[in-house]
């Protein structure tokens, strides 16, 4: 099953209630969704137990942050198979990272996106225990060369580098790093110049200006959040302030959802070209 809000206020009793009515719970999506705290969060580590997709982007009111470091660190702790997480505006500790890397082995897609939090000393930490992760995104964070040195000599089995609005990341050190990872695929955005330096990467960086000229071209395009949802994965989402009506059906829905089970049986592969990971 895999749920999908965005900007709805939600709460962290919206969030235990679909902790208790949804125990296979696969993949959640929490886009700006108000009220909702580390206790939510906490609610869905206890009880979700099969989430393998997470992807939060906090949103801030006078500037208190909703989901924070706590709440990822609970997920962390009892998500075993967690494969993919994405988080945008949330601060994560050395160790929240640590109880990722030990707790979650099948971890291979992560992104950590807008958080001062994570600079050279958190990302050298995720180059060296993150084994399994295939694919990174690291967005308008504080890191320098130094971190981007340690991927380099970490991560083995990274295959996609993915690199938006770090200043302290100059050109040489992409350079090197594409010397010494020669079959690693570095993405890096149009506002920090970088030199392609061969054919293949010329080609790589043109076919993503195709796919994302192809997205703009999609109505039903919704930025992070997935846009080919399978025809066996059962979604809900919600994209208006109905918070309160969301709470006093959710359950009849799930109810009546039950009653077709057998037509939703899980895709093994949730979609692994979310748009922030191409």
């Amino acid at each position: 099953m895999e749920i999908q809000f965005e900007s709805v206020q939600l709460g962290d009793q919206g969030l235990t209630s679909i902790s208790t009515s949804c125990p296979d719970l696969q993949a959640l999506y929490l886009s700006r969704t108000t009220d909702c705290t580390d206790d939510g969060l906490s609610a869905i580590a206890g009880k979700c137990k099969k989430l393998r997709k997470l992807h939060i982007d906090a949103w801030t009111r006078f500037g208190i942050r909703t989901i924070g470091d706590d709440g990822v660190l609970s997920i962390a702790q009892k998500s075993s198979h967690l494969q993919e997480i994405v988080l945008m505006g949330v601060p994560i500790s050395v160790q929240t990272l640590n109880a990722l890397a030990s707790n979650c082995r099948s971890l291979e897609r992560m992104a950590l996106c807008n958080t001062d939090t994570l600079g050279d000393a958190e990302l050298a930490f995720v180059a060296a225990k993150f084994l399994p992760l295939k694919k990174l995104c690291i967005k308008n964070c504080p890191v320098s060369e130094l971190g981007i040195a340690a991927v380099g000599a970490g991560c083995p089995n990274l295959v996609k580098l993915k690199v938006k609005r770090c200043r302290g990341i100059s050109a040489a050190s992409i350079g090197r790093l594409k010397l010494r990872r020669r079959l690693l695929v570095v993405s890096v955005d149009e506002d920090t110049p970088m030199a392609f330096d061969s054919g293949a990467e010329e080609e790589e960086r043109q076919r993503g200006a195709e796919r994302r000229r192809g997205r703009d071209g999609n109505p039903n395009h919704h930025g992070l959040l997935p846009g080919n949802a399978s025809g066996t994965t059962a979604n809900a989402i919600c994209t208006s302030m109905s918070a309160l009506f969301l709470k006093s059906k959710f359950e009849n829905a799930l109810h009546l959802g039950r009653g077709r089970r057998g037509e939703r049986r899980h895709d093994s592969s949730i979609s692994n070209d979310d748009i922030i990971f191409q």
